[in-house]
């Protein structure tokens, strides 16, 4: 039974862990976002120099609302998780009292009642722990699609980098740190995701066993 308490406990230390993950993600789109709405100012203020660096600000500020929107469904996710960790743990304890009163009255006429209920108890702890395999699954999605919009806003911010290099306006130095802030938003936002993965692989192989 110490088994299944260090199980629960790992599996809702890593959903802890990925939620403080998408903070940080969370935290870099917001970055992203913003500086991809001050790419839009100076586009404005440059005119037609930068007249081909405008549709790709458009593109990396929707990657970066698109990223928002996924994280927010993460964190409903998350909670799933930890809602259903937490009631197998409880079930987990239930089914414990149940096996000692059960051990304990081995020769009582109650004994048929017990072991009733425990098989019960049991049924309802598989029952929680697909549930939780199922929300995990979900959220495997949820991080490759986060991913993928992550990996679609890099190549936009090379596209930008190439653009502003080519360029040579008045506003080229001011394109250029933009251009770094976004890269180092999107590189800490896809090392997040990872790191994230990673956990969700550990807590899986946990949750199978």
């Amino acid at each position: 039974m110490d088994q299944g308490r260090e199980k629960d406990r790992k599996v809702l230390l890593g959903a802890l862990r990925i939620a403080t993950a998408q903070k940080e993600v969370v935290t870099n789109a917001q970055a992203i976002s913003l500086e991809a709405m001050n790419a839009k100012s100076l586009v404005s203020r440059a005119g037609e120099t930068a007249r081909a660096i405008r549709p790709l600000t458009d593109q990396i500020d929707e990657f970066a609302r698109k990223i928002i929107a996924l994280i927010e469904q993460i964190r409903a996710a998350v909670i799933e998780v930890s809602r259903n960790t937490l009631a197998t743990f409880t079930e987990r304890v239930v089914a414990e009292h149940m096996k000692h009163a059960s051990d304990l009255g081995r020769n009582s006429k109650f004994i048929g009642s017990v072991g009733g209920k425990l098989q019960a108890v049991t049924s309802g702890q598989n029952e929680i722990r697909q549930k939780a395999l199922a929300s995990y699954d979900r959220l495997s999605r949820l991080l490759d699609d986060i991913g993928m919009n992550l990996l679609a806003a890099s190549v936009v911010v090379s596209k930008f980098r190439l653009e502003v290099g080519a360029s040579d306006g008045p506003y080229t130095t001011n394109f250029e740190s933009l251009v770094d802030k976004l890269n180092e938003s999107v590189v800490q936002s896809r090392n997040s995701i990872s790191e994230s993965e990673i956990i969700l692989q550990d807590c899986i192989r946990v949750l199978r066993r």
